[in-house]
């Protein structure tokens, strides 16, 4: 799916590192605190999600060059290029201004090859 109303950079972050809101706002937390680091368990509260849904988004923003783990445990905003910097902040801007259009982007984008393969093996309850 494509949006003419987002850029082409803002789709493809969202495309490949921004599953869930919930990776949305925790860019939005650490990158609004790029000074600070977090444990996951503070991270966790302060999003008042569950550890390993909080872990999971740090692993995936982690693998996608967004946040970095310190040697204390501690995960912070660490876009490793100006260009990803530039286009998390454009994902915050779409956020703050119009944030329907973003979550209408990232629910209504098609599934991954990976996840059509994963849904395959959901067991269903027989009628």
């Amino acid at each position: 799916m494509t949006d003419p109303d987002i850029s082409e950079d803002v789709q493809q972050m969202i495309q490949r590192h921004l599953a869930t809101m919930d990776h949305v706002e925790l860019l939005m937390l650490l990158r609004g605190s790029r000074e600070d680091s977090f444990t996951p368990q503070r991270l966790s509260e302060r999003m008042r999600k569950p550890p390993a849904m909080v872990q999971q988004c740090l692993d995936d923003l982690s693998r996608g060059g967004l946040a970095a783990q310190l040697s204390d445990g501690t995960y912070r905003y660490a876009a490793r290029e100006e260009n990803l910097d530039r286009t998390a902040e454009a994902v915050v801007r779409l956020y703050n201004e119009r944030p329907v259009t973003l979550v209408r982007f990232l629910y209504e984008r098609p599934p991954t090859a990976v996840n059509t393969f994963a849904d395959a093996f959901k067991l269903r309850r027989q009628p």
